[in-house]
């Protein structure tokens, strides 16, 4: 086994092109729980949300990174020689990359300089996002086929995600390990019981929380919330979040004339509290990774209706915790929240099971447990 270079501590490098999302607290976890006395975490990653400057708070190094989502952009060929040199002067023990730019860029400068330890968390596939042309999806199929050789263990956040690799031959289940993300229990329970200890109103609430994007998709959510006006005209929505749609979807809310039952918040650092002010959490993904948002909403107690897609089926339970739609179809979401509205016992019951499940399965200190065994096993391999 390799002698570790800081006092015996395992020196790791987590690499990202984004801090946002579920990518950007998994990663703030990390930073805040892990051991410090048996590791050493650094991120090299973009300074493009509040979880850039939570990590900062957490007292661990951070490399600002000027990084495009985009691979093949110039920009990316500097982050590329500015990782490799700090890798050169820091000799890692790991370098963990995460997203699909992070991973391409930072496995390649990880072999290069010889890094014991490559690892890439597989939040999600290129090649299989439902959309852009059959040769686009080829062309990323060929680049991850490609950094299969760069890459030493993978950890895939949803069996999904595991799946869809391995199926696609890209590589094998020997080289992948399932670690579910995990989220602080007690803080978000705690977070809204006392919202609803303060709370007072006789309207049901719906929501969704996610940025502004085609793959939250959540101009079906407002067309489903045309559809529930109708059946529940006492409901309120509200959309928690921001991004390059927010504009077309409000035209959209007034085109379909439910601007008045529906609120769009912006981006909110206290996502939390809205969420504890909901009655129901609805995720209208169109695919999703994982999902780290519905733990949130099973901390405090939600009952979900969310789409069958990617790594959702694993964290909800249908007819336990919540129930699950096809995407892309407003309809099926407005029957399943109405038939939710209709029976506050169905929700009670609901929200009961998903707190209880999301203590089980999705932990924070169970998430850390696993990261600390597979570091130290892989390394002794």
């Amino acid at each position: 086994m390799k002698k570790f270079t800081n006092k015996g501590k395992i020196r790791v490098l987590h690499i990202s092109a984004t801090t946002t999302g579920g990518v950007g607290y998994n990663l703030l976890m990390l930073a805040r729980y892990i051991p410090k006395t048996g590791f050493e975490l650094s991120f090299a990653v973009p300074a493009d949300s509040h979880f850039y400057n939570q990590l900062l708070k957490e007292g661990v190094n951070v490399y600002p990174l000027k990084i495009s989502r985009t691979p093949f952009r110039v920009k990316n060929l500097f982050v590329f020689f500015r990782l490799y040199k700090i890798m050169r002067k820091e000799k890692y023990d790991i370098v963990h990359t995460h997203t699909s730019v992070g991973g391409f860029i930072g496995r390649i400068a990880a072999k290069m300089n010889t890094i014991p330890l490559v690892l890439w968390t597989i939040h999600g596939w290129s090649f299989d996002y439902p959309y852009g042309s059959s040769m686009r999806r080829r062309f990323f199929w060929v680049l991850e086929k490609f950094l299969d050789r760069f890459t030493d263990h993978y950890v895939a956040i949803s069996d999904n995600m595991q799946d869809v690799g391995i199926k696609a031959k890209i590589t094998s289940g020997m080289k992948v390990t399932l670690i579910y993300h995990g989220i602080e229990v007690e803080r978000l329970l705690n977070q809204g019981i006392m919202f609803r200890q303060g709370a007072g109103r006789d309207f049901p609430v719906i929501g969704t929380v996610g940025r502004l994007e085609p793959q939250k998709a959540i101009d079906d959510f407002l067309k489903a919330v045309k559809i529930i006006q109708d059946q529940v005209p006492q409901a309120r929505f509200v959309v928690v979040g921001d991004g390059p749609l927010r504009r077309d979807l409000e035209r959209l809310s007034i085109s379909l004339d439910i601007q008045d039952i529906v609120t769009f918040t912006g981006w909110k650092e206290n996502v939390a509290e809205y969420i504890a002010g909901m009655d129901i959490f609805c995720l209208p993904s169109l695919w999703e990774g994982f999902g780290i948002v519905l733990l949130e909403a099973m901390a405090m107690g939600k009952p979900v209706v969310a789409t069958r897609v990617g790594g959702i089926p694993e964290i909800i339970v249908e007819g336990k915790g919540g129930v699950l739609v096809s995407p892309g179809k407003p309809e099926e979401m407005a029957g399943s929240l109405c038939l939710l509205l209709s029976d506050t016992q169905i929700q009670k019951h609901m929200g009961g099971y998903n707190e209880e499940r999301v203590k089980t399965i999705f932990h924070v200190k169970d998430m850390i447990k696993r990261y600390g065994i597979l570091y130290e096993n892989l390394l002794k391999q």
